[in-house]
This record gives C-alpha cells, structure tokens and sequence, in this order.
C-alpha cells in the first residue's frame, strides 16, 4: 500500500511484451467501465499501445487515464504521436550481471539482490482527476 492506494490484483491483464498487447489490454479494461485512474505496463511498448487505445477512445493521457512504463525506451523509438512516457528506468546490463553471478553461487541461496531504478516522471502521469480539485 503506498499513498492509502491498494493494487486491485483482479485488474491485472496478461498479454505479451507489444504494442498491439497494450492496445487490447487498454480496451479491455475500459470495456469493464472501471474507474480507473491509472496504469502500469510491463514495458514501454505496451505503454504506447496502451496511450494509442485511450487516444482511440477519445480519452486523454494523462488527462483522464495516466500510464507508465517500464524500461526506457521511448527516447530510442520514434513515437512522436503520445507524450513522453513517464518510466521506470533500470540497468539491464547489472540485471543481466547479478543474475549470472546469482547462478555462479547457487540460485537456490536465500539472499537478496536489490538494484536500484529510476522513476522518470515525463509527459504521460498526472495526479487523479478526484485530486486535482
């Protein structure tokens, strides 16, 4: 819990890592008439399918629905048709590190391995409408 906000785990979608994923996952949720305020995707390409369903639904990022991503990217793709994707930025290359040292030791050891990560707030989050007043 974080800001008096629980996770509803029955609104979770699965779907693969594209955008087309994000795009049906995006008109399903809206199909349940929830009221939702926001969204978290498992990368940033789901993110910009996600941004494409809501502007085909007349609906504004952030203005109605706000959405984040995961990994980065946007600044490499050219999607100049959403806004920037606000993001959470990790370190592949130290996952991809201390996931083989991980193994090297014995993966079945009890230890932890946090990774530090960065929150790039960009153009696609905003507070919920019900706070803005």
């Amino acid at each position: 819990m974080c800001h008096g906000l629980m996770p509803n785990l029955a609104l979770i979608e699965w779907g693969n890592e594209t955008s087309e994923s994000g795009y049906y996952l995006m008109k399903k949720l809206l199909g349940k008439n929830l009221d939702i305020t926001a969204v978290v995707c498992v990368n940033d390409t789901v993110a910009y399918g996600a941004i494409k369903a809501l502007h085909g639904e007349g609906l504004s990022c952030p203005g109605d629905i706000s959405v984040i991503g995961h990994d980065g990217i946007q600044d490499s793709c050219e999607w100049n048709d959403v806004p920037a994707i606000t993001t959470i930025s990790s370190d592949f290359n130290k996952i991809g590190f201390e996931a083989a040292k991980k193994l090297r030791r014995d993966i079945w050891m009890d230890d932890k391995t946090v990774l530090n990560t960065r929150f790039l707030i960009k153009e696609t989050t905003a507070p919920p409408k019900s706070s803005r007043k």
